[in-house]
């Protein structure tokens, strides 16, 4: 298995049920059936579980909503704790150059996940962008393998504040 992007779920908050549904919004994009071009069923690509729920309740250290509100207490959490930890094949299990956040707008607002991009040399945030559900595979595959940057996405939705490719 690829490495895969953490989705970071307060633990506060029922990650185990939030993180089934906020799954199957992710897989539900189109972006899967272009990739396939309906040579394979999404199920069979290696983008079907590329993100997949870092579920703080049972990490070292668990991490509440309202730890969610500054993003570089989970880049902080990611560095230290997901950076080596690895998979029964003793590969890295997580590739960190980006993060998403399910945080109080994902809850209680628009439902959109917050998607960071990180400097993994510097140990930090690089940038940060709002993103539809439906929209998130897309961006986060394409900054896993730093082909794209969040700062083109932002460009790609004209000043929106969440990206929606499904726009």
């Amino acid at each position: 298995m690829p490495e895969s992007i953490p989705l970071y779920i307060p633990s506060d908050q029922d990650p185990e049920s939030i993180s089934e549904s906020i799954l199957n919004d992710i897989r539900s994009t189109d972006f899967l059936n272009e990739i396939t071009s309906g040579e394979e069923s999404p199920q069979e690509t290696g983008l079907w579980n590329l993100v997949q729920p870092v579920l703080s309740s049972s990490s070292s250290s668990s991490l509440t909503l309202s730890q969610f509100s500054n993003p570089s207490n989970l880049l902080h959490h990611a560095l230290q704790n997901l950076r080596q930890e690895t998979d029964q094949d003793g590969r890295k299990r997580w590739n960190l150059n980006g993060l998403i956040l399910v945080d109080q707008t994902s809850l209680q607002g628009d439902g959109s996940l917050l998607v960071l991009e990180v400097d993994l040399q510097k140990g930090e945030i690089k940038d940060q962008l709002r993103c539809a559900r439906r929209s998130v595979l897309e961006v986060i595959s394409n900054i896993s393998i730093s082909n794209m940057s969040l700062d083109e996405y932002r460009n790609m939705c004209g000043g929106a504040e969440v990206f929606d490719s499904g726009q």
